[in-house]
């Protein structure tokens, strides 16, 4: 709001924030910076401009020329515009002026900012204007990973109800019972994390190394499945059948995540109550660790790591019992 003499305007309206993630001291802070960049774009050089504030520690990030901690990006901002105006000689003089019911500009300041929060008001969408503190953000993400630890199931489980957020459901026959007992054995694996692979075998057995066999990252399913580089040449198959969805666990393990696609902002999957697994993206998953035999108990593997040749019969000879 500019006020010369008796006659107030307002010149701009801005919605900073949301309340949870931006406080009335990062508001006042920002708002000043905006006031001192409209005087800029407005006023001619050579001028002094009086900004009036009952923000009293607003005032201390001017005086101090300091950035605050509490609010970062506003303090930052504000720092930066008030060199601006001494390269364009305009001197800016904060002064407090303390909130009461008979100041006029006060009561008028308040008037029109209650109005931007209003249920009909247009919030603003700049994203320069914008401001979420990173402590609010840190606060509110602490907030939800408490809800959602309340909500989990306790105790064993654990692994598969992060795997598959539909759980428990009726799915689950659906995955089963169309696979043979084999194929059931190897998901059941996979899914609940009860596997022949180093990182199961290590918790049990601490002579035993949680390390891969590449020597590049610990022996998990997730791992086997999509990054160990030993298997390479036979990902292709299940990346194709993946396709944008790869490196979703979920997806590929018949179970059902709350990803979202990065473009659109919208669920990867249908909702809870319309979901179905993907039985061809299931089957495709078993395959592949088939193939690599590392699902199989040791006495069951090849005495050493199959090359591209040689995992090529097994393969058959698998497909034909």
């Amino acid at each position: 709001m500019y006020r010369k003499e008796s006659v107030a305007e307002c010149l701009a309206q801005h919605t900073i924030g949301w309340s949870a993630t931006c406080s009335v001291f990062s508001t006042e802070v920002k708002a000043i910076q905006l006031a001192i960049q409209q005087t800029l774009c407005t006023r001619g050089p050579l001028h002094t401009v009086w900004i009036f504030t009952d923000n009293q520690e607003a005032i201390r990030v001017i005086q101090n020329q300091k950035v605050h901690t509490a609010c970062l990006e506003a303090s930052q901002a504000l720092l930066q515009t008030l060199e601006e105006a001494r390269g364009c000689r305009v001197q800016v003089k904060i002064r407090w002026m303390p909130a009461r019911k008979d100041n006029m500009g006060s009561n008028l300041a308040d008037k029109l900012a209650k109005q931007m929060t209003e249920p009909e008001g247009i919030p603003t969408t700049d994203p320069t204007i914008l401001i979420r503190e990173t402590k609010a953000v840190g606060r509110l993400m602490d907030q939800d990973i408490k809800v959602k630890q309340t909500r989990r199931k306790p105790g064993h489980g654990v692994y598969t109800y992060n795997l598959d957020r539909a759980l428990p459901g009726n799915h689950t026959k659906l995955l089963y019972d169309s696979l043979s007992r084999q194929d059931a054995t190897i998901l059941a694996q996979a899914r609940t994390g009860h596997n022949h692979l180093n990182s199961y075998v290590a918790r049990i057995n601490p002579q035993v190394t949680k390390i891969c066999e590449c020597k590049e990252g610990a022996e998990t399913v997730a791992y086997i499945l999509l990054v160990c580089k030993q298997w390479d040449h036979l990902r292709q198959p299940l990346k194709a059948k993946a396709g944008p969805r790869w490196s979703d666990m979920s997806h590929i393990l018949g179970g059902w995540s709350d990803r979202c696609v990065r473009h659109t902002g919208q669920r990867a999957s249908q909702p809870k109550d319309k979901w179905r697994p993907d039985m061809k993206m299931v089957r495709a998953s078993i395959q592949f660790p088939k193939q690599t035999t590392r699902m199989q108990a040791k006495n069951q593997q090849p005495a050493h790591l199959a090359t591209r040749d040689e995992l090529q019969p097994h393969a058959q000879a698998e497909q034909s019992t």
